[in-house]
């Protein structure tokens, strides 16, 4: 799929590959804080611009076969209007893990770089359970079709599931990706990471510190985990243990 003809080049593309609550806000705000930044949609998730790809049914199912020449034609005019001069259009939708290589594929036309962002597996599920209900959880993000769950241990033990598979999406990711951060890095220590990311998609430029764009960030992680009862948590790790290998290979160790 190429531009149409007369279309004025859109900029580059900057797609993170992240789970939900990972960070990637925090990340798009920086990113956006950069002259020339932007995102096609105010949460820089262009998901919310075609109801294909935002559909609780679908969002999370990588066996959906999304119409990419319908999707791509939405994005490249918001890219006209909202993007209009800007060089960098920084894309972080979370479901785009379930479809990354198809979307990646088609804007390989234009300039685009990869981010790949992770966080601890006990600390993404602890924050998911105080924001999603298990209703939330069946309806949107169970690409399997609606599952029981008659007690707290199986919606745990779901929650650590759903982690996993999005772990072994991210893994999946990782030879194609341009550069890989954490959350534990970038609430540490932003202003190396926005650094780190503007050199893996090539961008040199002088830049302005940072502080007044980040505010007052810390690493939440401990206390998230802290809220999660002993039961809790071993349901949480009974349902990440199929996928180990893939939270190992971005350092984290579940026992």
């Amino acid at each position: 799929m190429k531009p149409s003809s007369g279309m004025r080049k859109t900029p580059s593309w900057i797609f993170v590959g992240t789970q939900p609550s990972s960070g990637s806000t925090l990340l798009a705000r920086l990113l956006t804080s950069v002259p020339g930044f932007t995102g096609i949609e105010d949460r820089c998730e262009g998901q919310w611009l075609t109801p294909q790809l935002y559909n609780g049914e679908t969002r999370w199912n990588p066996r959906v076969p999304e119409n990419f020449d319908e999707v791509r034609p939405i994005w490249l005019e918001a890219c006209r209007t909202r993007a209009r001069n800007a060089r960098m259009v920084v894309e972080k939708s979370p479901p785009n893990l379930c479809r990354m290589h198809r979307l990646m594929e088609a804007f390989s036309d234009f300039p685009q770089s990869l981010v790949l962002l992770t966080r601890h597996p006990l600390a993404l599920c602890a924050s998911w359970s105080q924001r999603y209900s298990p209703e939330v959880v069946q309806s949107n993000w169970c690409p399997y079709g609606r599952v029981d769950l008659p007690d707290a241990s199986t919606y745990f033990r779901l929650l650590g599931k759903i982690c996993g598979e999005r772990f072994a999406m991210q893994a999946d990711l990782h030879e194609a990706s341009d550069i890989w951060i954490t959350y534990e890095d970038l609430a540490s220590d932003p202003e190396t990471v926005l650094g780190s990311v503007l050199d893996a998609s090539k961008v040199r430029e002088r830049r302005e510190p940072i502080g007044a764009v980040i505010g007052d960030i810390a690493d939440r992680n401990h206390g998230l985990i802290e809220t999660l009862s002993t039961s809790a948590r071993a349901s949480i790790v009974e349902g990440l243990a199929p996928y180990a290998g893939a939270l190992e290979r971005f350092g984290y160790r579940i026992e």
